[in-house]
């Protein structure tokens, strides 16, 4: 978690919930801050199919919270993928577009279906990024509660401050392991941060332990402490033993006894409901801003470009009020034009060295028409030329009436941009547009396509 600044608002108390679908429950929980520094907690059981909004707001006014407190919400673990990638040296504006190009590059969706959050850490040849995604209906049961949310988060998320307040000796940076009513939760936690989570389901024992193996394997090193809660089943005492064996550094967390006392958990803290995580996302919530995974950064990243999409619809209204009066103008002087079209056939039947108007458009419509079939590859190797500033050309593919497509490598993405504006400027240029942007990690180059029209010679025969 950031640490809280003088100017940071903290809030006296939070609620949160986390909704386990195939379940058909969800857990709601609220913190309040007591003043001699401690909290107190509460807690309820909530169904989705009576919708949560409805609900979330009267427990809310039962546990006495305003309108400026703050709602956070769990996605189910089992619904979140994770992705290690790395990214080139960019701006913090951009970033966000990188990350969603290449998380859609890797993921079966396009990123308009997804949710994605991300941690960023800086290299010294960009960025190491970790993104979580999730499907864009699995917040459906969330329901219109969505517009109220401070936060949308793994519903592991809390857990880290969870057991530091309510376990003894827990280890700074550690790999959760938790029985709970849907699976196995593994989550690594650095400091209160979590930095991956997923859910193991139980099936036969063999099975489960195995794929916990595997997946621990894959998120943590065998020299990171492993803690384990509960376990007093027998499928987490057999998982305790089998890591003990193969190396692992494991330990039962201990419940501090006075610290569940004094918060006031109800009894389902302790048990596989998510009560416990719904407890810790409100903590979470409670110590103000954090540094974990947030699936509101996708959407507050495109705000901006939502907010020049309504722009440009005002905008196209305004013009479209224009060309409204534009039309009562036109009518009004619908005689005189007439009249003044008269006098211009006249003039184009009048002839000036043998030619007529007509001659003159028809001579025209002809050298378009040569245009359209022959193309000035010299001209056209230039306008490209004179554009790419440094660009790796690897090939040029044109036919008549086909935009023109090339293919090429660039040293960054800022490069590849501003070569499609160089080139979007050039006399008889038009529509040019980006294709599949892609960085090679082993080159270090950005591979695109680009296509455009140029003058006649791509356009449709009408």
């Amino acid at each position: 978690m950031n640490k809280t600044t003088e100017d940071q608002f903290v809030p006296p108390q939070a609620a949160a919930i986390t909704i386990a679908t195939a379940l058909g429950k969800a857990w709601a929980a609220a913190i309040v801050r007591r003043p001699d520094g401690g909290i107190q907690t509460q807690a309820a059981v909530l169904n989705p199919a009576d919708g949560i909004d409805g609900q979330m707001q009267r427990f809310i006014a039962q546990v006495g919270g305003g309108v400026e407190m703050p709602i956070l919400a769990g996605l189910e673990a089992s619904q979140i993928r994770f992705l290690s990638l790395t990214l080139p040296p960019a701006d913090a504006a951009k970033l966000p577009r990188l990350i969603a190009a290449q998380a859609e590059a890797k993921l079966p969706l396009s990123a308009d279906q997804l949710h994605l959050a991300w941690q960023l850490s800086p290299t010294a040849h960009g960025w190491d990024c970790t993104v979580a995604a999730v499907r864009r209906d699995a917040t459906a049961a969330i329901g219109s509660l969505d517009e109220k949310l401070a936060a949308l988060t793994p519903d592991a998320a809390g857990m880290g401050l969870f057991v530091r307040a309510f376990f003894a000796a827990v280890p700074p940076t550690f790999l959760l392991l938790r029985r709970r009513a849907d699976g196995v939760l593994l989550a690594r936690f650095e400091g209160d941060v979590m930095t991956h989570c997923a859910i193991v389901p139980v099936e036969a024992e063999p099975m489960t332990i195995q794929e916990i193996q595997l997946e621990m394997q894959a998120i943590a090193p065998r020299s990171l402490p492993v803690c384990l809660w509960p376990n007093h089943t027998p499928l987490m005492q057999n998982i305790t033993a089998m890591l003990s064996q193969a190396g692992w550094q494991v330990q039962t967390l201990s419940p501090d006894a006075a610290a569940i006392d004094a918060a006031g958990l109800t009894a389902e803290w302790s048990s596989g409901e998510l009560s416990a995580e719904a407890t810790g996302l409100a903590m979470l919530g409670l110590a103000g801003a954090g540094e974990g995974f947030d699936f509101l950064q996708s959407r507050r990243a495109a705000a901006p470009q939502k907010a020049a999409r309504q722009q440009r619809r005002r905008r196209l209204k305004s013009l479209a009020i224009v060309g409204v009066l534009m039309l009562v103008c036109l009518a009004a002087h619908y005689i005189g034009l007439k009249m003044r079209v008269g006098q211009l056939r006249g003039e184009l039947a009048a002839q000036t060295d043998g030619l007529s108007a007509k001659t003159i458009l028809q001579r025209q419509a002809y050298r378009q028409s040569v245009a359209r079939i022959r193309l000035d590859v010299l001209e056209l190797l230039m306008t490209i030329q004179d554009s790419r500033d440094g660009l790796l050309l690897d090939a040029i593919e044109f036919e008549a009436g086909k935009p023109i497509r090339l293919t090429a490598s660039a040293g960054g993405y800022d490069q590849v941009y501003g070569f499609q504006k160089r080139l979007a400027e050039r006399v008889g240029v038009s529509g040019v547009q980006l294709i599949d942007p892609r960085l090679d990690d082993k080159t270090g180059q950005v591979r695109f396509t680009l296509q455009f029209h140029y003058h006649y010679y791509t356009k449709s025969k009408q």
